[in-house]
């Protein structure tokens, strides 16, 4: 299992009791602009650093267009 958004959720599960809905990680991959499922994804510097520049990976890594298009969400850009 995946905890997305950081560690909160996982924080939140174990600290508090939080009821929590696993999910698998391919429902993740399809929208989810990370490394998740992005063999050929190219890390920056510091890439395991929470205070990386996670905008200029991203940028590297993904086109806002063909995500958008890809999700069939393109007319909202």
């Amino acid at each position: 299992m995946i905890y997305d958004s950081g560690v909160g959720i996982l924080y939140w599960k174990n600290k508090y009791n939080g009821h929590v809905i696993p999910i698998d990680v391919k429902l993740m991959k399809e929208g989810h602009c990370s490394e998740i499922g992005n063999n050929a994804y190219r890390a920056l510097p510091n890439h395991l650093n929470a205070m990386r520049d996670l905008r200029s990976e991203i940028n590297l890594n993904y086109s806002i267009d063909e995500v958008a298009a890809r999700l069939g969400i393109a007319h909202l850009l």
